[in-house]
């Protein structure tokens, strides 16, 4: 399965986790029950699980991942530090070779999105979902690309054809609300917000941006929309801007 399936059958997270233990994999012998079997035919099969060798091109994929694994983690620690140039060519790197190598070209779109390079960022999102037509992180990031480029419009459509795929998936419909809020369409956008919620409570951003919708036409549904955002959001990092927003809010209602 790991070598012969194809790419998008995997979540990026069990992606990652297989890759990173596949050379270190052990046969335990011990996790075999025979329970009703002769010991010759136990040590039968125990010899011939033992005698089982990777191939030389399991064994060439294996080193390939590594290296594609050590290029990904160049590129993150150098866009930690700020050195972005060196992180798009360390990504592009991999890309050369790894073609069809998703991480890196999502990671390469919100470099590029970063540096409001947002045709460049565009490509590297859309070759995400060449390679797997399936891929959520690629659709929410191109939707996330079209707002930031102020075409709501182009971002529900994005958004529109993941949740044919994604139907329960609250970020699309984070997203969705945000798109109809770009268009003034706030009962459309509470809406979604409102679904976000519903399909993950503890999600902190729906509250946030319900509690905007409604400032001015229901502050009480505002405000505790505001409260709730706030009582999610106290230990995210990501949100400290917002947090004092719906701070300032508060105070007003």
């Amino acid at each position: 399965l790991e070598f012969n399936a194809p790419q998008y059958i995997y979540k990026d997270e069990r992606d990652f986790l297989v890759r990173q233990l596949t050379p270190f994999v052990q046969r335990d012998g011990s996790l075999l029950e025979f329970d009703e079997s002769k010991e010759i035919n136990r040590l039968s099969v125990l010899e011939e699980i033992k005698a089982i060798e990777r191939s030389e091109s399991q064994i060439a994929g294996i080193k390939r991942r590594n290296r594609i694994d050590g290029l990904l983690d160049q590129a993150k620690k150098a866009y930690e530090i700020g050195d972005v140039g060196r992180a798009i060519d360390i990504y592009g790197e991999t890309i050369k070779h790894d073609p069809e190598n998703i991480l890196a070209w999502l990671n390469m779109g919100n470099v590029l999105k970063g540096l409001k390079r947002f045709s460049a960022a565009e490509i590297a999102y859309k070759r995400t979902l060449e390679i797997n037509p399936f891929y959520l992180y690629g659709d929410i990031a191109l939707a996330q690309l079209y707002l930031a480029s102020k075409d709501p419009e182009k971002a529900l459509n994005v958004l529109k054809s993941a949740r044919k795929w994604h139907s329960d998936d609250s970020e699309v419909s984070l997203h969705m609300g945000l798109a109809f809020a770009f268009q003034k369409k706030p009962d459309l956008a509470v809406q979604e917000f409102q679904k976000a919620i519903r399909i993950d409570p503890d999600y902190d951003l729906p509250y946030y941006y319900s509690g905007i919708q409604y400032f001015n036409s229901h502050p009480n549904l505002s405000k505790k929309n505001l409260k709730k955002f706030l009582e999610l959001s106290y230990k995210n990092s990501d949100s400290q801007d917002l947090i004092l927003k719906a701070q300032q809010l508060l105070g007003r209602l």
